[in-house]
């Protein structure tokens, strides 16, 4: 199957707000509450789906058949350290029938080339530690470790 990627559109907004709980349905720390991520990650796409900020893009990944698989939201971000801007994958999802069919990968490769077409040479992401599916594949894009956050939860 082939898939292509193209901007959002406002009929898309239902196929991207279904898709926001599998951003929780990993391996969570116990401190993390589904609900609550459910509903920051649900906030935060409802925003950018009705006020897409200059230095953002929301992509889709669709069929042949023109059937929505998975979206990427891009920001922009300032390096920590040097203050550059780079690019910020802040959500890709693909949704659960289009898994293992090279969709996530061309969302990554989509995101690359519109953090190349800002100017930016950084493309940064977070993922948890416990997702190793969603490692293996970031890895096998070139994607690299940068830092390693630790939390302890107190009593």
């Amino acid at each position: 199957m082939t898939f292509s990627v193209r901007q959002f559109a406002p009929g898309d907004q239902a196929f991207v707000l279904d898709l926001i709980p599998r951003l929780s349905r990993v391996d969570l720390p116990p401190w993390q509450d589904r609900g609550t991520m459910d509903v920051f990650n649900q906030k935060e796409i409802q925003q950018a789906m009705a006020d897409m900020p200059d230095d953002a893009a929301l992509l889709i990944a669709e069929d042949e058949q023109h059937s929505p698989a998975g979206f990427i939201y891009l920001t922009t971000e300032a390096d920590f350290f040097s203050g550059e801007k780079k690019g910020y994958i802040s959500d890709v999802v693909v949704a659960e029938q289009f898994e293992g069919q090279g969709v996530g990968r061309l969302l990554l490769a989509a995101a690359e080339d519109w953090t190349r077409g800002q100017g930016y040479h950084l493309l940064t992401l977070f993922v948890f530690a416990n997702n190793e599916r969603a490692r293996r594949t970031y890895e096998k894009a070139g994607f690299q470790p940068e830092v390693v956050k630790y939390t302890r939860e107190l009593d």
